[in-house]
């Protein structure tokens, strides 16, 4: 089926498990831009707890621009401090190695708005996992979203909503001992620690 949603930063695990079987996605870049959602911040589980990690945007967060307009902040380069802040979390996971330097690439890269970063994120957890999707840019069929078989996801996937944690696949964490079991983490989390068999526990 296809799907209608927004773009994530990376994206949480319940976010890429309801898209990743989609025919085709399409995406609200036309939505207002959202502070304290996962459109520009990721959250991942370290040592000290619960951490996010958020894209800096220009005209801060209280910007009501679209977000397709919405244009990322370079000037504190945030980008080497996410990825050494990744690096610092996972070099430890039994598959962090094996993906390690197409995430440095990614980093190096700086698109000018937060929609083109998003994009570049989801293709590469969409490589990583070996899945098929695809990608289309917003346009007139999303007009009619019933009529067209397209199923609205928008909104359905951020960081405040109530999840069953029984739908979630069950993996271990580097700091599990420490701080207990966290679900819908980001993707990277359970990519890291399963390697290949992320995909079959996303589609099961």
């Amino acid at each position: 089926m296809n799907k209608y949603i927004e773009y994530q930063y990376f994206g949480s695990i319940i976010y890429i498990k309801n898209i990743c079987n989609a025919s085709a996605l399409f995406f609200d870049n036309n939505e207002r831009y959202k502070k304290s959602t996962l459109r520009n911040k990721i959250v991942i589980p370290t040592a000290n707890g619960i951490l996010e990690l958020s894209i800096p945007i220009k005209g801060g967060r209280d910007t009501k621009a679209k977000m397709k307009e919405v244009a990322i902040d370079y000037t504190n380069n945030w980008q080497a401090k996410h990825f050494k802040t990744l690096v610092a979390t996972y070099s430890n996971s039994a598959w962090f190695q094996f993906y390690e330097l197409k995430l440095k690439k990614l980093f190096e890269q700086q698109p000018f708005t937060l929609v083109e970063w998003n994009k570049l994120c989801l293709q590469l957890v969409f490589e990583m996992l070996k899945i098929n999707v695809i990608m289309a840019d917003e346009n007139g069929i999303v007009q009619n979203i019933e009529a067209n078989n397209i199923l609205d996801l928008r909104g359905k996937y951020d960081k405040t909503m109530n999840i069953d944690n029984h739908l979630l696949p069950k993996y271990f964490q580097v700091f599990e001992e420490k701080i207990g079991f966290q679900p819908n983490m980001c993707i990277l989390d359970l990519i890291f620690a399963e390697g290949n068999n992320a995909k079959n526990m996303l589609l099961n």
